[in-house]
């Protein structure tokens, strides 16, 4: 063995790079090279090794192996900034952009509307009082009265047209969604009683039954049975458009006071 190598840099330098590209751990390199430096130190102390300006001791700090706790370490705080960044985006998002789009109102020219459909549930027995349970057609119709009257509506097309009861034969179904087409909106808005008629297997039942809620729902959509217009026709409400005024559609509009005069 030559004992001078111990003073040779660059078979060190070798050394480690050979270390390397074994993939032998940071920390197993980092303990031959101390072992090293702690035998360089032994053989100076014996002077059987000589140190001269040319012939540098052995210094850890020329090779420094990079800490990975310090790489995983920045690495952990790039990952908060990156997932404090996205929540604070996704806050902005959803409080303040997609607020400005879904505002608590509509514009008066496309009035939210509710769905056409009525909630009905029902027992259906024969003529002993025991529960039907067996799969039943059964037909809703409304009408503008009580009895006779105009039919306003039929659930003969669209979806199902039969009901299933459970083993007390009682039934729950939505008119004008899960029976029958939807619910036309002049049916609730352009009359003020509307009432139900019901067959089963071609057989009405008596009497009909009111609609209850008619004059309310005619009230949510309209004031006063006028609806909300934008373009200023006849027989509707005025309204500030979009752009802050007020428009008259009509040919030769007059604006008249039935009683005082304008300031």
């Amino acid at each position: 063995m030559n004992i001078n190598n111990f003073n040779n840099h660059q078979l060190i330098a070798d050394f480690v790079a050979a270390l390397k590209r074994n993939h032998t751990p940071a920390s197993s390199i980092s303990r031959k090279l101390s072992s090293l430096k702690s035998f360089q130190k032994f053989l100076i102390k014996k002077k059987h090794l000589s140190i001269n300006s040319s012939s540098p001791r052995l210094s850890s700090t020329i090779y420094h192996l990079p800490s990975k706790f310090s790489f995983n370490r920045y690495f952990i705080f790039a990952t908060l900034a990156l997932i404090i960044l996205g929540s604070l985006y996704g806050l902005y998002t959803q409080t303040i952009t997609k607020a400005k789009k879904e505002l608590a109102y509509s514009s008066a020219s496309s009035p939210v509307i509710g769905s056409r459909i009525l909630s009905f549930q029902g027992r259906l027995t024969d003529t002993s009082g025991n529960p039907i349970t067996a799969s039943t057609g059964i037909l809703f119709k409304l009408f503008n009265s009580g009895a006779g009257g105009t039919e306003l509506y039929s659930s003969d097309t669209g979806n199902s047209q039969v009901v299933v009861p459970d083993d007390n034969g009682i039934f729950n179904t939505i008119i004008g969604k899960s029976h029958g087409d939807t619910i036309p909106s002049t049916v609730f808005t352009e009359h003020s009683e509307v009432w139900l008629q019901i067959s089963v297997d071609a057989e009405t039942m008596t009497p009909r039954q009111q609609i209850a809620t008619v004059a309310y729902a005619m009230n949510a959509e309209t004031l006063q049975g006028l609806p909300p217009s934008a373009s200023g026709f006849k027989n509707t409400v005025l309204v500030v458009g979009e752009s802050g005024n007020v428009y008259l559609g009509e040919t030769s509009p007059s604006i008249i006071s039935t009683s005082g005069t304008f300031g």
